[in-house]
């Protein structure tokens, strides 16, 4: 499964997963890559294939010793890619925190789930917390309206 892609000046792009190998991606259109999934949709309009390997192996140890935040926004990968990174999560500061957004269809295509995940970041003393985000870009706060922009 997929976790995010890491591009290294002159090497080839991996898709961080919890084995080393192929995998398959299916973009959802041209128009929007950010819905890119490794789980089949219905009807695929496209597919590639791109090498995988662990994250906790293709990120150094200096690396992951200095990050404060690590972001996962992977259409359905998040179990195999917090398996992936696994290994790696000792040599994290102590102050360093995962965000990671979920797509619970998607993991359950794959028998995987939300609260799964939760359990084994939890296991390794993270702890949980809900971000909301509907995505829509319309203030919520009439106070934060800019009044140049509504004269």
């Amino acid at each position: 499964m997929v976790d995010l892609v890491v591009d290294q000046p002159g090497e080839p792009s991996f898709v961080s997963a919890d084995t080393h190998g192929r995998q398959s991606l299916y973009p959802e259109g041209p128009a929007n890559l950010g819905h890119t999934t490794a789980v089949r949709p219905r009807h695929a309009h496209m597919t590639f294939d791109v090498q995988t390997a662990p994250l906790a192996g293709l990120i150094s140890s200096a690396q992951f010793a200095t990050t404060r935040i690590i972001k996962i926004d992977v259409e359905g990968g998040e179990a195999a890619a917090v398996r992936g990174l696994l290994p790696a999560l000792a040599r994290l500061p102590d102050d360093a925190e995962l965000v990671v957004e979920f797509a619970p269809r998607l993991l359950a295509k794959q028998g995987e789930s939300a609260t799964g995940i939760i359990g084994i970041l939890s296991e390794n003393g993270f702890h949980a917390y809900t971000l909301t985000n509907d995505y829509d870009p319309t203030p919520k706060n009439p106070k934060h309206v800019d009044k140049e922009r509504t004269q």
